[in-house]
């Protein structure tokens, strides 16, 4: 299983002499969910040759937006990057109808869960997708046994657990990123306001490195591990960690939260039709 690092830094030297496979760069203007955010001619610069790069387009789209996001999609085609991780699927209508050469990869949150999806996505001409953070390891394996898309997965990060179109933050009067408490849990979450609406953030770090070998032997193309938080040799010293298998460390490093990895979400809807 390959490593991506969702970008953080503004440095080449940084990602270049970084021992992984390559990149994500959420994309101004076109990307939600994300307290960083780099524009075009910034990921331009800041990609390396040997190490493959991906861009996050990731918010909604409407009508009066297309003729911008075509115009972008454009501009991307001609960079040969290695993929987009996208939400909206006016972006495949666009792949579609342009004939753009950008492999997308399905990147909608809580909604992947299932092969049956992935497969209508797969005849649609769709590379990949990034699995949802709330279904457990077996329900991987049986996507994993069921589709030949490329597969990414969430290894750590703070995972996003909802999304909202309201500016939140500026109407409660906090024009900053806000902190907030969930009453009946006490799970604390980050909102992260922009211009496309409000993101609640986890701020219960996840690590799902104890499946690191599972994942690799089922065949889980990509893990995704967000910096976040952590400074640039915390990050280098987790990639060798990463690289060398050693979980016991990770753990010790940044806790255990499996998420769902290990027990079902309480939201699913079962056989019988019932939550």
């Amino acid at each position: 299983m390959d490593l991506l690092i969702v970008a953080k830094e503004k440095d080449k030297n940084f990602y270049q002499d970084l021992d992984v496979t390559g990149f994500i760069f959420p994309l101004e203007g076109f990307a939600m969910d994300y307290k960083y955010k780099f524009t075009l001619d910034e990921i331009e610069e800041l990609r390396c040759k040997d190490k493959k790069c991906f861009v996050v387009m990731n918010r909604m789209f409407f009508e009066n937006d297309l003729d911008e996001l075509a115009e972008m999609l454009s501009k991307i085609d001609k960079m040969n990057l290695d993929g987009i991780l996208y939400y909206d699927d006016s972006l495949l209508e666009l792949k579609i109808e342009n004939n753009y050469k950008t492999n997308l990869y399905l990147n909608k949150n809580y909604m992947v869960t299932n092969s049956d999806t992935l497969n209508f996505y797969h005849h649609k001409g769709v590379m990949g997708a990034v699995l949802s953070n709330e279904i457990t390891y077996d329900e991987i394996n049986t996507i994993r046994n069921n589709t030949k898309l490329e597969l990414m997965q969430l290894l750590i990060g703070y995972p996003v657990v909802a999304t909202s179109r309201r500016s939140l933050n500026t109407n409660s009067g906090n024009y900053k990123n806000l902190e907030v408490v969930e009453p009946k849990s006490g799970q604390h979450y980050f909102l992260i306001e922009d211009e496309f609406g409000t993101s609640f953030i986890s701020l219960k770090r996840f690590n799902g490195c104890k499946y690191l070998n599972d994942f690799q032997k089922i065949g889980i193309n990509y893990g995704i591990v967000y910096q976040d938080d952590l400074e640039r040799k915390e990050l280098i010293n987790l990639v060798v960690l990463l690289n060398q298998g050693k979980t016991k460390e990770i753990d010790e490093l940044l806790g255990r939260n499996r998420g769902f990895l290990n027990r079902k979400t309480i939201y699913q809807v079962k056989k019988d039709g019932k939550n």
